[in-house]
């Protein structure tokens, strides 16, 4: 039985590359959303959201999911592990859609907190100097 469980797998991921590697037409290694706009509406990729038991109803969707990295394009792993993380019920792509999300908006809040810590560190400063200066008089 896991055997068989595995050879599911194996096959499954052939499929994905195999996939991939139709979607990327100029061979360049990576899926841009140019070239998986043109192939959306294409059998083997409704094959694959069936496969996938995704119910996307655009290309922009499941392209920013499967896009890991926010680069804007999609290298051969990320449609892979992206395409295997999906697989499931809908429900996935919601949970990926909000964790994206998440990321995003931690990242814009890391970058805040470390603007405060700088900000908090140049009152500091300037309180100090001010103390200094009205008692060095």
């Amino acid at each position: 039985a896991i055997q068989s469980v595995l050879l599911n797998k194996q096959r499954f991921e052939s499929a994905l590359l195999d996939l991939f590697m139709q979607i990327d037409e100029d061979g360049s290694g990576r899926i841009t959303i140019s070239e998986f706009e043109a192939h959306f509406q294409d059998e083997a990729v409704k094959a694959l959201l069936h496969a996938l038991e995704l119910e996307v109803s655009d290309a922009w969707t499941l392209f920013m999911m499967l896009d890991q990295d926010g680069d804007h394009d999609i290298d051969a792993e990320e449609f892979l592990d992206g395409c295997m993380n999906l697989k499931g019920t809908a429900k996935a792509i919601e949970v990926a859609k909000l964790k994206r999300r998440i990321d995003n908006i931690t990242g814009k809040l890391d970058g805040m907190e470390q603007e405060q810590f700088r900000s908090a560190a140049i009152l500091e400063l300037i309180w100090q100097r001010a103390l200094d200066d009205r008692f060095s008089c």
